[in-house]
């Protein structure tokens, strides 16, 4: 819903508004759930490109703020430099960019980020490319400020009537171009966003990890049990406790999950460390919850045993952690 409220503004900023833009069924639904189909998203672009024009795609992309993203979007502000970013938007892309692939290389002192059709929709071609390559930029110049001189648009089509009205908003542009692509120069990549924030990265990371899986996109065995630890809030069933309940989760023996994250260079336990830790931190933020307690929610059943493994974690105990969280 949060990518169709940013073409509903920009029909409402232009005093269009017509019956569908409430009536439509599956619009209703979506402000219902929170999610609107992949097919529902189509029908109504399609209505809304006849309202106002090719140039939405554009309109549209302009307005791509972190925030339309989600967790991504909090991960995006949340990254140490804009290369961080870069990758980021690789390796999360096709949770927000079903329709399309994304291929990134380096020609000599630039960063070619070329855009691929991966789901053809008949209507919205042109819509797709302009406003994915538009956002890439708008997402940029939101996150760090990057000078347009360090960067590029190409595009495949002839160049529109209407983009005489955007120039001075979009970096240089070139048209009839073999591929749809945006680049970037390479001093921009050490760009360094002002909300970095480590802690917000991997809280967010773990959300879109889980994302992953959900969506049965997760590209390795990390991921995969990274997001079953820390799905717990959203689980239906019980947070795999073991290796063995993680692989019976996974649909795998034991011994194959074992030798698959040995070949990522981790452990089940490494991994499930890593997510208690970062459980805990949040927790001990919260001055009521008992320490007891924080050791049960995370899985350890004895206290004593969490506040050791909490010290070989960071050093120090939960209570001294507390007390600098809530100095």
């Amino acid at each position: 819903m949060a990518y169709w409220s940013v073409v509903e503004s920009v029909l409402r900023d232009h005093d269009i508004e017509r019956d569908w833009m409430s009536q439509h069924p599956g619009l209703v639904l979506g402000r219902q759930t929170g999610r609107l189909r992949c097919k529902d998203y189509e029908s109504l672009l399609l209505l809304a490109l006849e309202a106002f024009g090719p140039a939405l795609g554009v309109e549209a992309g302009l307005r791509g703020y972190p925030t339309k993203h989600g967790p991504l979007g909090v991960a995006f502000m949340s990254c140490a430099t804009l290369a961080e970013a870069m990758q980021l938007g690789m390796r999360y892309h096709h949770t927000r960019m079903p329709y399309y692939d994304m291929h990134i290389q380096q020609h000599g002192d630039w960063i070619w980020v070329d855009v691929h059709e991966r789901l053809a929709v008949e209507g919205l071609r042109h819509f797709g490319m302009t406003s994915a390559l538009v956002e890439i930029i708008t997402l940029i110049q939101t996150l760090a400020h990057v000078p347009k001189g360090q960067l590029q648009l190409y595009l495949d089509c002839p160049r529109p009537p209407y983009f005489e009205a955007y120039e001075d908003k979009l970096p240089p542009t070139a048209f009839n171009w073999p591929v749809n692509r945006m680049a970037m120069h390479v001093q921009a990549l050490t760009a360094r966003p002002p909300s970095a924030n480590a802690e917000a990265l991997r809280e967010a990371c773990a959300q879109c990890d889980a994302e992953l899986v959900r969506l049965g996109l997760a590209s390795s065995w990390r991921e995969r049990v990274m997001a079953r630890l820390q799905d717990q809030a959203q689980a239906t069933t019980p947070t795999p406790r073991t290796i063995e309940q993680m692989a019976q989760a996974l649909f795998v023996s034991e011994r194959t999950l074992k030798r698959h994250l040995q070949r990522e260079g981790c452990t089940f336990k490494s991994l499930q460390d890593a997510v208690r830790l970062r459980a805990a931190q949040t927790l001990l933020a919260s001055p009521d919850i008992a320490i007891a307690d924080i050791a049960l929610q995370i899985g350890f059943e004895d206290p004593a045993h969490f506040t050791r493994a909490f010290k070989r974690w960071t050093g120090d105990t939960p209570s001294v952690i507390r007390a600098r969280l809530n100095a």
